[in-house]
């Protein structure tokens, strides 16, 4: 009989140790429940997904999560409408469900307040608010968004005459912190909390201001962009609501504004921007599959000339013209789509970047964004440089935080898998230039992480006082991310591979950018990094 040798099992025992590990982590892995958002561009990998019906149903998931020691993250709709990584926990954690918390709890006419419950749809608060002959001035584009998760993440409509972000409606927070007791939110801590990320605690109940009930009628114009720098803000200020499309290249913005008419004047219009949306628009009258839009420039740059010159209304005009359609408050400054009827329901998706700056820099940034755009031609068949605007916030972290702002959105049309599309380069060196030369504030709800990771005091001079909140509200980092800690940590994202195509990184060498590319300075903002076609 052989001897067994000590040194032999010496030498074998850390390869068996490391395959039990491998097995036990691949395990782990494909016992985790894949979450997405509402059009899988991000999943979150959970232990748990748990739907809560009650208060006390929200306590013991923070409970669970405390003795578990792992990280929670809210949905106050199943699927998020986020693009963002804020809406995952860490790899593992837990998602906690709040959707069927969805009462509108009381409508105050006197007070002119309404209480909500998280997971109530703007959309059916507005129907609501409008049988009471009251309105909520402030709903997002969409309005299928629930209030919690649109305050949450800072979704905001286009106003210089109010503040035009949910959480700027926002009298009272109910809440459950990072300890699982219940906090009551008002004041300076409800400033803090007006855009929160579901780091300071798990919602349960809103109070919100409302305004008596309100028509709009819509105005539009097109201009040559000789004149945007010095007239866009001027033109934005005149109206109730107004929104500018800049399509650099064809030398022409278009405003579309809103003009606030007595509750008397005929019409019954309504925004249709969601059951006819752009991109499913483009593609219809033009015949395009989204590969073939995102692979050639000069066919992007035909589709946005066309686009320009046959510009029409996204409203249906019901009893009043049909040029300048009126209609109720909430029906005119936001809209929806029926449940399968919507454009991610058909396979089309999108990738949105946005970012704000103080509305005092506007001159300036037109003018750096006609530069670029001179030195590296770019075209944008969709929506334009889609520009909106908000007076001041009180919130912290807000994107119009302390300022007037105008926040620009660009969307690109996108495959089923990531690529770099027609004019990225120039999409991503804007928003690189608004980030870096004018301390820009990128949307919570949309791009990737690498937008974020450099923030901090210079873009919310109250950054500071917001984590002093969170540290008093979740002292264990219940509600803390993978997103957030990069945040904190200052931290420039690690490159993998095509990082520069899925926009996990910004480029550093070309093997970032996948093939037949490669990673370059930009051309007039030369700090920034992005990836070219060869």
């Amino acid at each position: 009989m052989k001897k067994f040798h000590l040194s032999r099992f010496a030498m074998v025992w850390p390869l068996f140790v490391q395959l039990l590990s491998s097995s036990s982590a691949e395990s782990q892995t494909a016992s985790l429940q894949r979450v997405p958002n509402y059009v899988g561009s991000v999943v979150c990998s959970a232990s748990e997904f748990i739907t809560a019906n009650t208060v006390e149903d929200i306590q013991t998931a923070v409970r669970k999560a405390l003795d578990t020691k792992l990280s929670l993250k809210v949905r106050s709709i199943a699927k998020s409408r986020s693009y963002s990584p804020a809406i995952c926990p860490e790899e593992g954690g837990i998602v906690l469900n709040v959707e069927p918390l969805k009462e509108i709890l009381s409508i105050d006419s006197e007070r002119r307040t309404v209480s909500v419950q998280p997971g109530v749809r703007i959309g059916d608060l507005q129907a609501k608010l409008s049988d009471a002959n009251l309105a909520f001035p402030v709903t997002p584009d969409y309005n299928g968004v629930s209030i919690a998760g649109a305050m949450g993440a800072g979704a905001h409509n286009s106003s210089l005459q109010i503040p035009t972000a949910v959480g700027d409606w926002v009298e009272e927070i109910k809440l459950v912190d990072g300890k699982g007791e219940i906090q009551v939110l008002s004041g300076e801590r409800l400033n803090a909390a007006r855009v929160h990320l579901g780091l300071l605690g798990i919602i349960f109940e809103l109070k919100l201001k409302v305004v008596p009930q309100f028509k709009l009628e819509r105005r539009s114009v097109k201009m040559s962009d000789s004149l945007l720098a010095a007239e866009g803000i001027p033109m934005a200020r005149q109206y109730a609501y107004a929104k500018l499309h800049w399509f650099p290249m064809q030398k022409t913005f278009i405003m579309e504004a809103l003009k606030q008419v007595p509750l008397s004047t005929p019409g019954n219009s309504y925004n249709n921007s969601w059951t006819t949306p752009a991109i499913a628009g483009v593609l219809k009258n033009f015949s395009l599959p989204i590969d073939v839009l995102n692979s050639n420039k000069a066919l992007q740059c035909a589709v946005e000339a066309v686009r320009v010159k046959t510009w029409a209304s996204s409203y249906a005009a019901v009893d009043s013209p049909s040029e300048n359609p009126v209609g109720l408050s909430q029906n005119m400054i936001g809209g929806s789509c029926a449940e399968g009827t919507c454009a991610w329901d058909r396979g089309i998706k999108s990738r949105t970047i946005e970012a704000a700056f103080a509305a005092k820099d506007f001159p300036a940034w037109v003018e750096d964004v006609k530069e670029l755009i001179n030195r590296r031609p770019g075209c944008f068949p969709l929506l334009g440089i889609y520009l909106r605007f908000s007076a001041p916030s009180s919130s912290y972290i807000g994107q119009a935080a302390g300022q007037e702002t105008v926040m620009f959105e660009i969307h690109m049309p996108q495959t089923q898998r990531p690529t770099l599309e027609s004019s990225s380069e120039v999409y991503d060196e804007i928003i690189q230039l608004t980030l870096g030369k004018y301390q820009g504030r990128p949307h919570w709800g949309k791009n990737t992480q690498p937008y974020f990771n450099q923030l901090g005091s210079e873009q919310f001079p109250k950054w500071e006082d917001f984590k002093a909140l969170q540290a008093t509200l979740d002292p264990q980092g219940v509600f803390e991310n993978s997103f957030w800690k990069a945040i904190g940590a200052r931290q420039i994202s690690p490159a993998t591979a095509n990082c520069g195509v899925t926009r996990q990184c910004f480029c550093s060498q070309d093997s970032d950018c996948g093939t037949n590319a490669q990673c370059e300075s930009g051309v007039l903002f030369t700090e920034a990094k992005i990836c070219v076609k060869r």
